[in-house]
């Protein structure tokens, strides 16, 4: 039983994670085409956004 319940636990936990990093990959691609800053700033905005996606 406690098995099953971590397994089911683990599972969830590892779709959330792929679903965290589709919808950042989407969001990188959206501003990319929006718009074309300085590589450096376009660097640091994509961790800062990936940091707040992982941290919900």
């Amino acid at each position: 039983m406690q098995v099953a319940a971590l397994e089911r636990a683990v599972e969830t936990s590892e779709k959330r994670r792929q679903a965290i990093i589709d919808q950042y990959e989407r969001l990188l691609a959206d501003r990319v085409d929006e718009s074309e800053s300085t590589d450096a700033d376009s660097v640091s905005d994509s961790q800062s956004l990936l940091t707040r996606l992982l941290a919900r």
